[in-house]
């Protein structure tokens, strides 16, 4: 991805929005483009939380993991949605699992 399509994607993130161009210009440098295989796990319930994802392209499924084991699907997050804007302000684990 280019630096002026970063710069335009960030820039159309809702979570991003009071930035200011100096802001957003340090986000994106610091910001690293991931590829996932389908099935992969974005993180763990019970997990840190460490990371911001922004899904460019794709869905990514919020499940939980019931005492039991069974997994309760919580929604699904496609093109422009993020998850794990948690791990800016909080030292809590993982609440939930994500899975591309």
């Amino acid at each position: 991805m280019s630096d002026d399509t970063r710069m335009q994607l960030l820039r159309s993130i809702e979570l991003f929005l009071g930035l200011s161009e100096e802001e957003l210009t340090l986000l994106a440098k610091h910001a690293a483009e991931r590829y996932f295989d389908q099935g992969a796990l974005l993180f763990e319930q019970s997990s840190p939380l460490t990371d911001l994802f922004i899904i460019v392209q794709g869905e990514v499924e919020l499940f939980s993991i019931g005492s039991f084991g069974e997994h309760d699907r919580l929604g699904y997050f496609s093109d422009g949605d993020f998850l794990g804007e948690g791990s800016w302000a909080s030292h809590q684990p993982n609440a939930t699992s994500a899975r591309v």
